[in-house]
């Protein structure tokens, strides 16, 4: 990205920050980074100041895309992020401008133009492909099968998250005889703090639909996740099986 008189350029490649909850404006984020040619990088709308902060430090987009409601968060940080040119908000009040006025500031003009050699076909990655379809990656995998119903972790894990105590939490499928899957949630309590694992299965049998609610919920110290705050998956569903199987009669 490059500044052109009051404008901002974006090149190929460039990358840009979605900060918003699973909605039609997060899919619709994520299809114009790709059809731009740009690396979209997610930003879990939960993550605290310090948090939000140390992923753009590490992911470096000059351009973060925001739901409104977020505003506050974005606005703690927004000075030790030198880095991002334009913070562009979504909701009533949308709007686009530089972080560094404070966010509220008037509206940055900017160019979208992304480049292509003109001998060459249309640039692949991991998201497009040369006849122009796209494919969308992310947690797709991650969506879990049960009985033949698919069940999105992220709505299970935001009703655990909204409980009294509970600092973080993972959604995944544990294997089942009868269903293929069902829902086990891993839950970390804030230190000192501790949660009643019968009022998160309460208010989850009060706010999901049966299947997906979860059959399995074991309290863990510490909720896996890597240096940049991303979840280990792979790790999370080692330790539900491991707790399954201390549950299991020894023969």
């Amino acid at each position: 990205m490059y500044r052109r008189g009051g404008s901002l350029v974006f090149v190929d490649g460039d990358r840009v920050a979605v900060m918003e909850r699973n909605s039609p404006a997060y899919v619709e984020s994520y299809l114009a980074a790709l059809k731009l040619v740009l690396v979209a990088c997610n930003v879990k709308y939960k993550y605290r100041p310090e948090e939000l902060q140390y992923l753009l430090e590490d992911s470096g987009p000059a351009v973060l895309v925001i739901n409104e409601d977020f505003l506050p968060t974005v606005e703690l940080i927004a000075a030790q992020c030198p880095q991002l040119e334009m913070v562009v908000v979504i909701g009533p009040s949308a709007r686009a401008a530089p972080p560094v006025h404070g966010l509220r500031g008037p509206p940055c003009p900017r160019t979208v133009r992304p480049r292509c050699h003109p001998t060459r076909s249309a640039p692949t990655s991991a998201g497009s492909k040369v006849d122009g379809s796209l494919t969308l990656l992310g947690r797709g995998s991650g969506v879990i099968n049960t009985g033949g119903e698919k069940v999105i972790p992220e709505e299970v894990e935001n009703v655990i998250h909204d409980q009294p105590g509970v600092a973080d939490c993972v959604v995944v499928g544990a294997p089942d005889a009868r269903y293929g899957q069902v829902i086990a949630a891993l839950i970390e309590f804030h230190p000192g703090r501790s949660g009643s694992l019968n009022d998160i299965a309460h208010q989850c049998s009060a706010r999901l639909a049966n299947y997906k609610k979860p059959r399995h919920l074991f309290v863990v110290d510490k909720i896996p996740r890597k240096d940049n705050g991303k979840m280990e998956y792979v790790r999370a569903r080692e330790i539900v099986a491991e707790r399954l199987q201390q549950l299991t009669p020894s023969a």
